[in-house]
């Protein structure tokens, strides 16, 4: 698979099927946001979030991951 990878820029994959048969179009996951509205700047709005940039729990461990 190496050398089928090797050269692109960008893969697109239905990381949240657990099978090849299953659909990957599931509901939007939530996050726990907060929307703040800075006055200083004409409102405007900008939200703070939990941290969502864990690569081992939303990338290495995807059911992707896990298929054969």
């Amino acid at each position: 698979m190496e050398e089928v990878y090797s050269g692109v820029k960008c893969v697109i994959a239905a990381s949240r099927a657990s099978s090849y048969g299953n659909g990957f179009l599931k509901p939007k996951l939530k996050w726990n946001y907060i929307g703040l509205r800075r006055e200083q700047d004409n409102n405007t709005l900008f939200y703070i979030c939990d941290i969502i940039d864990n690569f081992n729990k939303h990338i290495l461990d995807r059911a992707i991951n896990k298929r054969g």
